[in-house]
């Protein structure tokens, strides 16, 4: 089992890192993700949610500061599974 644990903010100042992020996040064989969000835009949240579905993540922890913004992400994942 791979896991990572991250935390991305000012995410308009780290456009490029995101992408790449992003990018190596679909090729890895990381099977865990623990990842919080300062804040996300519209592009940034479709972006993420191909990713999570292109990859072999099976368990996101995901937590975001701007809280409305879940029911978005949850919306972009298919097949998502949430566990309490």
């Amino acid at each position: 089992m791979i896991s990572l644990l991250l935390k991305y903010s000012n995410l308009q100042s780290l456009n490029d890192s995101f992408d790449e992020f992003l990018e190596s996040l679909e090729k890895s064989k990381i099977t865990r993700l623990s990842i919080t969000f300062d804040d996300l835009n519209d592009s940034e949240i479709v972006n993420f949610a191909n990713a999570i579905e292109k990859s072999n993540v099976r368990f996101l922890d995901l937590r975001i500061a701007a809280m409305d913004q879940l029911p978005e992400i949850f919306k972009q994942i298919k097949d998502l599974k949430l566990i309490n």
